[in-house]
């Protein structure tokens, strides 16, 4: 969907209140930032049985017929009716659970369920995030978690560029008020979360497992929509340590916990793309037999859209990286050949038969087959190039700038290929940021840099801030520092330690 997009009226809740409407499409960022439920710009559904309470109606409901003598207010304009349920449509602000929160921490879950949840699990109807709600009250480490999450997602959504935004926005430090009231909670809600999480870890057992690794995995969630800089790798190492020593769960859960072990290794591989040592040893955790196929059914899970086997690949790739051999020429050679081995792999593998199996994809992240086939295509040419770019012996062969540019052509063609409105645009993130660390022709590095600004502008969590930034820094390098273009080994052997997911 186009950021710039906006509405030529106000949002309902704006008129009835007589506000000035930002008019953001699809939601007024002023409810979502008050947090109320935007009803938004188009037809209002209005629920008739209701008695009224007072006026002229009083004591009679809305379906009942008026007195011939009165007008209708609404003739000659098309009335849309529908009936109430039997069921009480479900308000996270007013339900029974949360009475005995605070208003603030009531509207930041409540934001959780309608904004942020959508980030993890695209689509409205199955999303067990949601269901962590029902744990919030006994397990205030889990709320602070969670509030802190969503109030730092509401201060990067709050504080988008304005050319960003319509013009009709609210004025700027309206914005900025906002802004720092959202901060202000999040900073607190992280401190409160950081400060129980020591004994929560001291005294984890079976019935605390499943919050405290919910909770940490929040933690690194957190530090994702922050900046991707500073305290994931602890979070993302202490979410694979409880794992690894976890009980059986109850049924109710499993799916839960399914999401975040998933989510937990695609993000122990793509965190170690570009750092110089390993985040975990898995050895004593998993085998590599196991870990492999973990990984692979880990993929299908998670939503970034990347075959499993060349999630695999890059890992392998980034360890093969890391390796410095005995600096003698057949530990060199024993390397290099691995290294091609392992492009050939990612090559003959077929994307097209991936893309439409159904089975390779979990029915809450189950995007379009034609999105599959493109993001899948643009995984696996971006980790030939990963492949080439991490093991010096490969970067200077003679043939590898000509495959270098095929490879980022072909990564071009199918990130371009996924629109813009797609709901599962996060897929272009990885491919794209290798486009970018590879390019030296500026007309490249334009698209990755507005590829990003349209992730940061759907999707607002700090770490694409982060990878752009990192790019431009690699962009103001000077060419003699990463010649040959071994521009994975110069990310590994500098201060960044991002994470790009």
């Amino acid at each position: 969907m186009d950021p710039g997009k906006t509405s030529a009226k106000a949002c309902h809740n704006c008129r009835r209140r007589r506000l000035r409407c930002d008019r953001s499409f699809p939601h007024c960022n002023k409810c979502i930032g008050s947090g109320k439920e935007c009803l938004g710009y188009g037809k209002l559904f209005r629920w008739i049985g209701a008695v009224a309470s007072r006026g002229k109606l009083a004591g009679r409901t809305s379906s009942a017929p008026l007195d011939p003598a009165s007008p209708s207010d609404g003739q000659g304009q098309q009335q849309l009716v529908v009936r109430r349920p039997q069921t009480p449509v479900s308000r996270p602000l007013v339900d029974p659970i949360f009475q005995d929160l605070g208003i603030e921490e009531r509207r930041f879950l409540a934001y959780f369920t309608r904004r942020l949840c959508r980030d993890l699990v695209p689509g409205e109807e199955l999303n067990p995030y949601r269901d962590l709600l029902s744990l919030t009250k006994a397990h205030p480490l889990l709320r602070h978690t969670l509030v802190a999450a969503s109030a730092t997602h509401m201060c990067n959504l709050v504080r988008l560029p304005q050319s960003r935004r319509s013009d009709s926005l609210a004025p700027c430090h309206n914005v900025e008020d906002m802004s720092r009231w959202a901060y202000r909670h999040a900073l607190s809600a992280k401190l409160e979360a950081l400060s129980m999480m020591r004994e929560a870890i001291q005294n984890i057992n079976a019935d605390t497992g499943d919050v405290v690794l919910t909770s940490v995995l929040f933690l690194f969630t957190l530090e994702l929509i922050e900046s991707g800089k500073h305290g994931w790798r602890a979070h993302l190492q202490a979410a694979i340590q409880i794992l690894s020593v976890l009980q059986p769960l109850l049924p109710k859960y499993e799916e839960v916990r399914n999401l975040m072990l998933y989510d937990s290794l695609v993000y122990l591989v793509l965190g170690s793309a570009f750092l110089p040592e390993p985040l975990v040893d898995i050895g004593p955790l998993f085998k590599q037999s196991n870990f492999s196929a973990m990984v692979v059914r880990a993929s299908a899970h998670s939503y970034i859209c990347c075959p499993g086997p060349i999630l695999g690949i890059l890992y392998e790739a980034s360890r093969l990286s890391n390796a410095r051999g005995d600096g003698d020429d057949a530990s060199e050679a024993a390397i290099h050949a691995a290294g091609l081995d392992l492009i050939r792999r990612a090559q003959e593998f077929d994307v097209e038969a991936w893309a439409a199996d159904d089975a390779n994809f979990s029915a809450l992240r189950f995007p379009a087959v034609e999105t599959r086939t493109h993001a899948g295509s643009a995984h696996r040419l971006a980790v030939c190039l990963y492949t080439m770019r991490a093991i010096p012996s490969l970067c200077a062969l003679e043939s590898s700038k000509k495959s270098a540019k095929a490879l980022t052509d072909g990564i071009i063609h199918h990130v371009s290929a996924i629109s813009s409105d797609d709901p599962n645009l996060k897929v272009i993130t990885w491919p794209t940021f290798v486009v970018g660390a590879e390019s030296s022709d500026p007309a490249a590095r334009e698209w990755t840099a507005q590829k990003f600004e349209l992730l940061a502008s759907t999707c607002p969590w700090g770490f694409l801030h982060t990878a752009l930034e990192t790019l431009h820094r690699l962009w103001g390098m000077d060419a003699s520092v990463t010649e040959p273009r071994c521009w994975v080994r110069t990310l590994k052997e500098s201060e960044f330690h991002f994470l790009v997911v």
